[in-house]
Parts: structure tokens; C-alpha cells; sequence
């Protein structure tokens, strides 16, 4: 147990040079290959998943409606709009004749869904998720090509902030486990 933390970072730090090289002389392969590879020395508990489905879930801004009346913030998920006929004199000035509102699901106020304050929620950054979506590629053809440095960069430096964050925390349980472990005979070097 004690050489793995020291044998995990000079690998960290060789691979993540190597990867910095590579992307820097547009090597994507190589660049990919390091960072796959940095990911790999985690225990599994550690690593980095790779996925566009829970990536793009784990980052998608919330939405809730707020209740004009109790304020609660409710997911449109949770709601069932409904189609309301307007009275005769709403119709008749406004030239709509149905409404689309939403009750409440704590204090059962109908509320439209047109004026319904929305709150949006955002992630406040920097933050980690400890997943990535898949790497992009690189098809053939001028098109694609002239834009894919920026999106390659653009996951590579993701991918490579989530290791950074993941070999943090590794570093900080590693570090625990060995003051915990450490014989309180020989502590500091102190003879007894």
C-alpha cells in the first residue's frame, strides 16, 4: 500500500506531460491514449466514466415553475397542463379562447403556465461530475476538419480537469489511511 500512491503520481505526471505534448502537436490519438490511460491507474471507485447520456444528463440546467401563490418550485415533470376554455369576456378581448395552467401540487392553486415564473437552475462552476462525454472524431474532410482542434480541446481539457479533481481525492484518502495506519510507537521518528 505505501508505494502505490507514490507509483500512481510519477505515472499521473508522465502520462499528463505526454498528453499536454500531444495535444499541443495536434497528436489526438496520442493525447486520447494518455488520458485513457491516466484514468487507468485509478482504483475503480475513482474513475472517470465516459459516457454522453450521463454526461449531458448530469449537466443540464433545471427547470421548475414557482407556484404564484405558495411559491414552491415544482419540475415540469411533476405537473399536468391542462387546457382551460377562457370565459366569454377573456375570449372576447383577447382573442384566445383556451388557457393552459397547471395546479399546484401543495397548495392546489391553478396557475397559467404562460405567466408561471420559471427558475432555471445552474451549476455553479467549477464543478466536477466525474464523468465526460465520448471523445469526439475526427471524419475526413475539410469541414470537419477545421473546426475539430477546438472541439478535441474543448473534451480534452474536460477529461483532463475530472482526472485532475479524481487524483486529488485520491491523494487526500491515500493520505488518511496512512495517518491512520502509522504505528503511534514510531511516529515522526521519535524513539522511545
Amino acid at each position: 500500500m505505501q508505494a502505490k500512491l507514490p507509483d500512481i503520481n510519477s505515472a499521473f505526471v508522465k502520462y499528463r506531460t505526454y498528453a499536454l505534448e500531444c495535444i499541443a502537436s495536434r497528436n489526438y490519438n496520442g493525447g486520447t491514449a494518455a488520458l485513457n490511460n491516466i484514468n487507468a491507474l485509478f482504483p475503480e471507485e475513482y474513475r472517470v466514466a465516459i459516457s454522453d447520456s450521463d454526461y449531458y444528463q448530469a449537466v443540464r440546467n433545471r427547470i421548475y415553475y414557482q407556484c404564484y401563490n405558495c411559491k414552491k418550485e415544482t419540475s415540469p415533470l411533476e405537473l399536468r397542463v391542462m387546457k382551460l376554455d377562457n370565459t366569454f369576456i377573456v375570449a372576447t378581448l383577447t382573442g384566445i379562447k383556451t388557457s393552459e395552467v397547471w395546479i399546484c401540487p401543495e397548495c392546489n392553486t391553478q396557475n397559467n403556465l404562460k405567466s408561471t415564473y420559471l427558475i432555471k437552475e445552474k451549476k455553479k462552476e467549477p464543478y466536477y461530475l466525474k464523468v465526460v462525454p465520448t471523445c469526439p472524431v475526427g471524419l475526413p474532410g475539410l469541414r470537419t476538419r477545421l473546426g475539430f482542434h477546438q472541439k478535441y480541446s474543448n473534451w480534452f481539457y474536460k477529461f483532463l480537469e475530472e482526472l485532475e479533481c479524481q487524483i486529488g481525492l485520491y491523494r487526500i484518502e491515500y493520505s488518511s489511511q496512512m495517518e491512520n495506519d502509522e504505528d503511534p510507537d514510531f511516529r515522526d521518528g521519535e524513539d522511545q
